[in-house]
């Protein structure tokens, strides 16, 4: 027992030595200080990310609209030079080449029909047709599967472009 009476006063001896407390302390100020600048460190740590997030949400946005901006301009600009270039132009080459090229198939149509009631024709088709298919080579009928059909008067409308 004498043992543990020994232990027992060399713990309260250490406890009580003021250079103990002194210890304790400054480990006690020291620990606090370690975890008051880490808690300052993190929340500065957090108010950096916060910030830029804010940055790159704000730059990303105004990117996205100067972007969106510059694609409805080049929309506006190839729309309006497909309008006046584009339409005037490419709708007046297909009309006169679709009017050229009914020209030339209902004269082509009108001579193999006349050709086939045995008519002479007056008329002679254009040597060079417009056309993007070429009409089908012109085939003989035999005269008893040819039909007579009444001719109209010749108009002069179909030579005039």
């Amino acid at each position: 027992m004498d043992t543990l009476k020994t232990q027992a006063n060399k713990l309260w001896q250490l406890i009580s030595n003021p250079a103990t407390a002194a210890t304790y302390q400054q480990t006690l100020g020291t620990t606090w200080a370690i975890l008051k600048e880490t808690g300052l460190l993190l929340w500065l740590i957090v108010c950096l990310v916060l910030v830029l997030g804010d940055w790159f949400w704000q730059a990303s946005y105004a990117v996205g609209q100067k972007t969106r901006t510059w694609v409805d301009t080049m929309q506006t600009s190839a729309q309006a030079q497909t309008a006046e270039a584009g339409s005037s132009d490419l709708l007046g080459k297909t009309g006169k080449s679709l009017l050229t090229a009914g020209q030339t198939s209902l004269a082509a149509a009108l001579a193999a029909a006349k050709g086939q009631l045995g008519m002479e024709s007056s008329e002679t088709p254009d040597p060079k047709p417009t056309a993007l298919i070429a009409p089908p080579p012109e085939e003989p009928v035999p005269a008893s599967t040819a039909i007579a059909t009444p001719t109209a008067p010749e108009t002069s409308s179909i030579d005039s472009p």
